[in-house]
């Protein structure tokens, strides 16, 4: 019996992991899969562009941050503003029972800030001789400090310089009122 074996094909011999048949005469590699360095440049990548996001998000977070504290400088500033609007001129607000500085502190609170927060950097009179602002008050000071109705309603203004420091942070601002008795303007003037 005679067999037809040309059909069978001749199986080319496994090669052996020791084999040294060049690369040149190997078949390509298959495109199914990504190489280590492909993976790893792929995640050098992405954790940069991570990172930047990261960092972006913190800046602002940060600046949302000064951004509420400047916030909150500026409307304590504003009801010591008002603070002092309604409490008035008083001739010696350094040794008066109630001081500018206990009328400006209570700003503080609106904003829950501690009352240290607040604070009088200055109190300047107005010298009519000069035209400009003095640190002289025209009623005198400490125990010889008193009200004189002699003097005229132009020496009765004050600039009151009055500072805001956010708690714990370097967020800080002055704004200037100045103070007046107003009543005393108003019936001098005629009005």
């Amino acid at each position: 019996m005679e067999t037809d074996v040309h059909h069978i094909v001749p199986r080319r011999p496994a090669r052996r992991l020791s084999d040294p048949t060049p690369l040149a005469h190997r078949r390509p590699r298959p495109s199914a899969g990504f190489t280590l360095t492909e993976v790893l440049t792929a995640v050098a990548l992405t954790g940069v562009l991570v990172l930047a996001i990261v960092l972006a998000a913190f800046t602002l977070v940060r600046a949302s941050g000064v951004s509420d504290r400047q916030a909150n400088v500026e409307a304590a500033l504003g009801g010591a503003a008002d603070e002092l609007a309604q409490f008035g001129w008083t001739p010696c607000p350094e040794e008066a029972t109630t001081s500018y500085l206990d009328v400006v502190r209570q700003a503080a609170e609106r904003v829950e800030w501690p009352a240290s927060a607040m604070a009088i950097e200055r109190i300047a009179y107005w010298d009519i001789s000069s035209d400009s602002w003095s640190t002289a008050n025209p009623f005198g000071s400490g125990a010889d400090c008193e009200m004189n109705p002699t003097i005229s309603a132009a020496s009765r203004m004050q600039l009151v310089t009055v500072r805001a420091t956010a708690p714990g942070d370097s967020q800080s601002r002055t704004l200037d009122v100045v103070v007046a008795d107003i009543a005393l303007l108003e019936n001098q003037s005629g009005t």
